[in-house]
């Protein structure tokens, strides 16, 4: 299989809870093209990255999607090879991949055992003037997730 493609772009699929992304392969020993196939997107710090994106954004969380247009930056610089400019974003991915969360599953997992696990790291990505709500807010994150 090749890398993942740019396009389409990878995209957050909630039915499988998993980053999805084409990629071609080739057959055989003359390398027969097979047209490009969804598939989860290989294991990594590309996925990392396109998950902290999609939760950014509020694909992966309904929550975040209230504040999707007061961010600070574009989540999809998440993606970017520069993002590790930006304190903020290298601090959200680094927090992401400490916790080994590449998936909806696994961070509700982590909001069961750790209800403030990535408020300080998210309240960076917004203005000041949100912060207090967020803070009030974040403790039924979880809980809403689950119902939703």
């Amino acid at each position: 299989f090749s890398n993942p493609l740019e396009n389409p772009a990878p995209r957050y699929d909630s039915t499988s809870d998993s980053i999805k992304c084409h990629r071609s392969a080739t057959f055989g020993p003359y390398d027969w093209p097979i047209k490009a196939t969804e598939l989860v997107y290989p294991e990594g710090l590309e996925r990392y990255k396109y998950f902290a994106r999609f939760l950014l954004e509020g694909d992966v969380v309904p929550f975040f999607r209230t504040y999707s247009k007061s961010l600070l930056s574009s989540p999809v610089i998440m993606t970017k090879s520069w993002a590790s400019l930006q304190p903020r974003s290298e601090r959200f991915l680094k927090s992401i991949i400490s916790q080994n969360i590449d998936n909806r599953k696994s961070l509700l997992n982590k909001w069961k055992s750790d209800a403030n696990y990535l408020l300080k790291e998210y309240t960076e990505w917004l203005p000041q003037s949100y912060h207090q709500e967020v803070r009030t807010r974040w403790s039924t994150i979880g809980a809403d997730s689950i119902t939703s």
